[in-house]
């Protein structure tokens, strides 16, 4: 159970100022030597397996580089001990690299590198949960989300028919020091949507928005806010049969539903959700959503916060109302 009333919510002067010390990246090292040393038939863990698999961190360091173009490694902060820890052979620097780049990064390079690694390899959801713990226990404020997969009809090399499964979203870092808006709106949102591959598309979006929030870009998420709404909206019309133009905007969706008691069977108590339900789109529109024109305003930290949250309990009151399993 989540501590909902942590010290975390005094420890972090803003949401998206998150400090990983140097006992989580140790602890996030040993489950990935945990992942590593044990074996996938029997569950015996070798212990004499002290780092990651070569394979892994090769594919990491090369994802990364790729991706961001360098390692970021601060040699003041590594302590003595993180120069001796494997031999020095072509493989094994690599590996030193990696340690190095992962016990001394910024914040920000830590969080790609915790995404990086369930791009370059598949991992059950026993160690995004330990992951998760961590994060808990040493109350850091953020927390992963989960694999979203989908099955599809392939064909085998000899083109026989077969079931297939692809992933269509990976885990991503999320900020979570507010722990109350978290577990009543973010959390729950964040879990209907993985679960339902209905809402994909709405899934991509609002995670999109959770990755520009952390990079503090806070246009862009108050907008991937609103593209999440809309996508569970026409999700909803498109599964209930109900007429809607493709390129409506939020209020005409919220119309649509209004007009097929989405909220409620009594006409009159069924309109008073359209405002809410119009919030974000409003908001979104006043901060460019068709150009800023020659005026322009731009959101903060604090608007964006606060429509992610109000964009994630609206997604999970439109699904739970919809019945759409």
């Amino acid at each position: 159970m989540s501590k909902i009333f942590s010290k975390r919510n005094k420890k972090v002067k803003n949401d998206y100022d998150i400090k990983i010390s140097n006992e989580v990246r140790y602890r996030i090292w040993r489950v990935l030597i945990g992942h590593n040393s044990r074996d996938r038939l029997t569950g015996y863990i070798d212990s004499s397996i002290d780092h990651p698999s070569s394979d892994l961190i090769v594919k990491l360091r090369n994802y990364l580089l790729d991706e961001f173009g360098y390692l970021e490694i601060n040699k003041s902060k590594l302590p003595p001990a993180a120069y001796n820890l494997f031999p020095h052979g072509a493989e094994e620097k690599k590996i030193i690299n990696m340690k190095k780049c992962f016990t001394s990064c910024s914040s920000l390079m830590f969080f790609n590198i915790l995404e990086s690694l369930f791009m370059v390899e598949y991992f059950e959801d026993d160690v995004i949960d330990k992951f998760n713990n961590i994060f808990e226990d040493e109350e850091v404020g953020i927390t992963l989300s989960y694999y979203q997969r989908e099955e599809y009809d392939g064909h085998t090399d000899f083109n026989v028919p077969h079931k297939c499964i692809r992933t269509i979203a990976y885990p991503q870092v999320i900020i979570n020091s507010n722990q109350m808006t978290y577990c009543i709106s973010v959390a729950p949102c964040l879990k209907i949507l993985t679960s339902n591959l209905k809402f994909k598309s709405a899934n991509e979006e609002i995670l999109k928005a959770h990755k520009h929030y952390r990079n503090q870009e806070w246009d862009d998420c108050v907008l991937k806010c609103g593209k999440a709404i809309e996508s569970t909206l026409k999700t909803i019309c498109s599964y209930k049969k109900w007429k809607y133009n493709q390129r409506d905007v939020i209020s005409k969706l919220i119309d649509v539903c209004v007009d097929n008691n989405l909220f409620h069977k009594d006409n009159g108590f069924n309109t008073r959700y359209m405002n809410p339900m119009q919030f974000v789109g409003t908001i979104r529109n006043d901060f460019g959503a068709h150009g800023k024109g020659p005026n322009p305003i731009y959101a903060t930290g604090i608007e964006a916060r606060h429509l992610l949250g109000i964009a994630s309990s609206n997604i999970l009151f439109l699904i739970e109302k919809s019945g759409i399993k």
